[in-house]
């Protein structure tokens, strides 16, 4: 799998008391999503499992992660991606990296 680098910053930075640094933040988030789904999933699910991340961050991601499985954006290019468009193999290891997190602390 591939990944964007650049997420772990932005996930940091959206916790930030900063109101302009935080805005530009969940700006790139939803660039980093647009411009690659499957990407975005599989650098969310990087950062939800990294235990050296601070627990803000990985929070953040679990719910940037849970906002765009059910679309929560209303965005009309996501809606059913995570049933429809992506396939079988993505989705074990998503669901495996996911249930594997459940024993984290």
């Amino acid at each position: 799998m591939e990944f964007f680098d650049n997420l772990r910053s932005c996930l940091q930075a959206t916790q930030s008391p900063n109101g302009e640094l935080r805005q530009n933040a969940e700006s790139e988030i939803k660039n980093l999503r647009d411009q690659d789904p499957k990407k975005f999933m599989a650098t969310l699910t990087r950062e939800i499992a990294d235990e050296s991340l601070d627990v803000g961050s990985r929070q953040m991601a679990c719910i940037i992660f849970k906002n765009f499985i059910i679309n929560r954006s209303r965005d009309s290019k996501y809606e059913g991606y995570w049933i429809n468009d992506l396939d079988n193999q993505f989705k074990v290891q998503v669901k495996e990296a996911i249930i594997s997190m459940l024993a984290s602390p």
